[in-house]
């Protein structure tokens, strides 16, 4: 019974031992995968800050050129969660502004908003709310989830955006 009992222990063992070797092997790949769409994001970036530069005297065209640089932070900022997810990057823990993180949501969400005819609300009270953690994991989350409302709300649909009141 003993070496029964045993022979289960060390088979659950090896498969532990064989799914963290698959999670390191995962965590390589995706470190490897980061690295090589850094490259290229961070020439894309520059070209994007040469060309709002050249285009200060088009407003409207200046924009299109913010929201590519935006666009290529939001990814720079997923490969760093790539990274700390594959124990390469590091994770920032700070104080940080809702609102602040809300500007950036709002700003990708404009065109959703637009596209659904969405009356998107953001409450006063959640710009003057402090958190920590991550800014950038916080508005990627934040950004989902609106995104996620805008589209659950459908056409002409309303999505609010505010804090839930609990008590602890």
């Amino acid at each position: 019974g003993e070496v029964h009992r045993l022979r289960g222990e060390l088979n659950e063992k090896n498969l532990e031992l064989q799914r963290r070797e698959r999670l390191a092997a995962l965590g390589q790949m995706a470190a490897g995968v980061a690295h090589e769409i850094r490259n290229p994001l961070g020439g894309i970036g520059i070209y994007a800050s040469i060309l709002q530069r050249e285009l200060a005297d088009r407003p409207e065209h200046m924009e299109i050129a913010g929201q590519i640089r935006a666009g290529v932070q939001n990814v720079e900022n997923i490969i760093r969660d790539i990274l700390a997810f594959a124990g390469n990057g590091t994770r920032r823990c700070e104080r940080v502004l809702l609102g602040s993180v809300m500007e950036g949501v709002l700003a990708h969400v404009q065109r959703h908003v637009q596209e659904f005819d969405t009356d998107l609300q953001f409450s006063p009270e959640l710009a003057a709310t402090w958190t920590k953690g991550d800014a950038g994991r916080i508005e990627r989350a934040l950004l989902n989830l609106t995104l996620n409302a805008i589209e659950a709300a459908g056409s002409g649909g309303r999505v609010w955006i505010r804090r839930a009141e609990t008590e602890v």
